[in-house]
């Protein structure tokens, strides 16, 4: 981390920025035949020597590389064979290098399994997020931060530039279980899924319902269709039947019972809506589908920090904003250009999963847990969702309930 830090700081005025051109002047590209950054080339050979040379690695497996590499073969010496296989993404967000923007490197090491013998094969990769061992990102920014899991909780430690040693600034980072960051690619937003752009667009009402009702000096109501809350009064007229139906959609919805859900939506829309006056004071009471069965419409729970959209183009900056700036929920979905998902499963989604999980959060693709795919190749890309526990279920249960978008409930 810290020579790669130093090569970052330094692209500009040692000639390392932009495109790496080979021989003849045509642009390199990777083995997924995406066009290489100069650093991208650079800091792979810096990783591939220097994690080697530790002695402990069987062999490391890079996303700008088609197969693994054993150590025995990087070093050119037998000796260096140990029994963990290391996968990494060298230079995650890149492209940010030229803007000087935060970029990173993502890693994750695997056991060697024991079954296998002989050169790195492809098979050495396919194991289970769930068998990491350990798994972490280095950040470069404003400072060089090294953030780590070896499945006993996540810490962070921040490079001493003085001293050049790293040292401990984020003992035991944990994720609320409900945050306030959302961050997506909206320039995809056309392409994700029915349910997904409902998440959006819900989201995005709720930040202007709020901003409106902080510009009047009042609370006012609001209602997000995924996040089940509303602001209304029990004592305004309409208002203790209101309360009900919305807990008995809620219900419905948890049961999976699309058909009441759908007549209650019609029910709700048939009542009157609250006046100003109503609306203004009324007490917050918040219900989500994940914990409103047999619990009483009126009883209130914590409201939800209000939404923020945020995106880096980094992937480590993102999963580094959600560990230290309050949580919230990051997404990568499929889309029409990627339509199994765009990160890859072996060398970004899993170790950050692993991370994100030891920090008290939930990884998923959308309908399963991405420590439980069983990967089938080696640049295998996945849909990724994360974050905080509470933001990332509700973001899959747009995904798994949506009917069409004509009988959104």
């Amino acid at each position: 981390c810290k020579q790669i830090s130093a090569l970052v700081r330094r692209a500009h005025t040692d000639g390392l920025g932009g495109l790496a051109v080979a021989t003849g002047g045509a642009v390199e590209v990777n083995v997924q035949g995406e066009e290489q950054k100069k650093l991208d080339v650079v800091t792979n050979d810096l990783l591939k020597t220097l994690l080697c040379s530790c002695g402990t690695l069987y062999c490391v497996a890079s996303e700008e590389e088609e197969e693994p590499c054993t150590c025995s073969r990087v070093v050119d010496n037998s000796a260096f064979n140990g029994d963990l296989v290391m996968m990494f993404d060298p230079l995650d967000g890149s492209s940010n290098v030229d803007a000087g923007l935060a970029t990173g490197t993502i890693f994750g090491i695997l056991r060697h399994p024991s079954y296998l013998s002989g050169s790195a094969r492809a098979s050495t990769l396919l194991q289970r997020g769930s068998r990491l061992v350990a798994a972490g990102y280095c950040l470069y920014g404003a400072s060089t931060v090294l953030v780590c899991t070896l499945g006993k909780g996540v810490f962070g430690f921040t490079l001493n530039e003085k001293t050049k040693t790293f040292e401990l600034t984020h003992p035991d980072m944990r994720l609320p279980r409900k945050g306030r960051a959302v961050m997506f690619n909206h320039c995809n937003f056309d392409g994700w899924d029915t349910g997904l752009q409902q998440f959006v667009r819900d989201a995005q009402t709720t930040i202007a319902a709020r901003a409106g009702d902080a510009g009047k000096g009042a609370e006012g109501k609001t209602k997000g269709a995924g996040q089940q809350e509303v602001k209304v009064s029990a004592e305004a007229p309409w208002g203790e039947l209101r309360l009900r139906l919305e807990a008995m959609k809620a219900q419905a919805v948890e049961a999976e019972d699309f058909v009441a859900a759908q007549q209650l939506k019609e029910e709700l829309a048939a009542l009157p809506s609250a006046s100003g006056e109503e609306a203004a004071g009324g007490a917050f009471v918040g219900q989500t589908a994940a914990n409103s069965g047999g619990q009483d419409a009126g009883l209130a729970e914590e409201p939800r920090p209000t939404r923020a959209f945020k995106y880096s183009g980094a992937f480590v900056g993102d999963v580094h904003t959600l560990l230290t700036r309050g949580g919230g929920v990051f997404g990568y979905p499929a889309d029409r250009k990627n339509k199994t998902g765009k990160l890859r499963l072996l060398y970004e989604s899993n170790p950050m999963a692993f991370l994100i999980e030891q920090a008290g959060g939930v990884a998923t693709t959308g309908s399963q847990r991405i420590l439980d795919v069983q990967p089938s190749e080696v640049h295998q890309r996945v849909p990724t969702f994360l974050g905080s526990a509470e933001d990332v279920t509700e973001v899959s249960s747009y995904i798994r309930y949506r009917l069409s978008p004509d009988m959104w409930i």
